[in-house]
């Protein structure tokens, strides 16, 4: 499990890096067949406007950010936890269920290269589109084309964030329920015989 997850997060790097590539490449073209045309007279009404966008959603990004580091850890703990290390454990359990932690790891190596990969191609992005509109309206142009580069970015990072946080939770509930009963039997908890108690996922309880 954990060579696939590897496989396949080294083919999103590759695609991410080529991407990032393939963009720069196309905003060097672009200024390459454009004019200037003048340097833009921004008002500080709209630079104010500019600079708000980017300062407010940076913070929410980084709200979310700091949910998702708790989330995150609560999500690692559980991936290193005993089968009947819940709340119903009577004994220790004799193993833990390697398909599970190994489940949880590659879900984690894809879901980082595929940040990294639109991290990369989004910068790429970001500094395209400064470039053309510092060359074509002149620095002033280029400073606010940035910050609605920054605030879309951040924008984008945060609801990429919020995704992972509802996409986490199911996949480990679903893999770990399947995990455990190939460990312990079909019987869940209790039916392998242990005496776990009973089967949490099966009383609703939240992972």
């Amino acid at each position: 499990m954990m060579a696939a997850g590897d496989w396949m997060a080294g083919h999103i790097d590759n695609f991410g890096n080529w991407g990032a590539g393939a963009i720069s490449s196309g905003a060097d073209w672009g200024m390459g067949h454009m004019q200037p045309q003048g340097h833009a007279d921004i008002g500080p009404r709209h630079m104010g406007f500019a600079r708000g966008f980017n300062d407010y959603s940076g913070r929410a990004a980084g709200g979310v950010d700091t949910v998702y580091g708790y989330y995150d850890g609560a999500i690692d703990r559980i991936a290193g936890m005993a089968p009947g290390g819940g709340r119903h454990a009577m004994t220790p359990p004799p193993q833990r269920p390697g398909f599970f932690r190994g489940a949880m790891g590659a879900y984690s190596n894809v879901s980082d290269s595929f940040d990294g990969a639109m991290g990369n191609m989004w910068g790429a992005t970001r500094a395209g589109v400064v470039d053309m509109a510092d060359y074509r309206w002149g620095p002033q142009a280029g400073e606010v084309a940035g910050y609605y580069a920054d605030g879309v970015g951040n924008v984008g990072h945060s609801g990429m964030t919020a995704w992972k946080m509802y996409g986490v939770r199911p996949f480990a509930k679903r893999v770990g329920k399947r995990a455990m009963r190939n460990q312990f039997g079909s019987g869940g908890y209790g039916g392998g015989g242990y005496g776990y108690g009973p089967d949490p996922y099966a009383r609703g309880y939240s992972v």
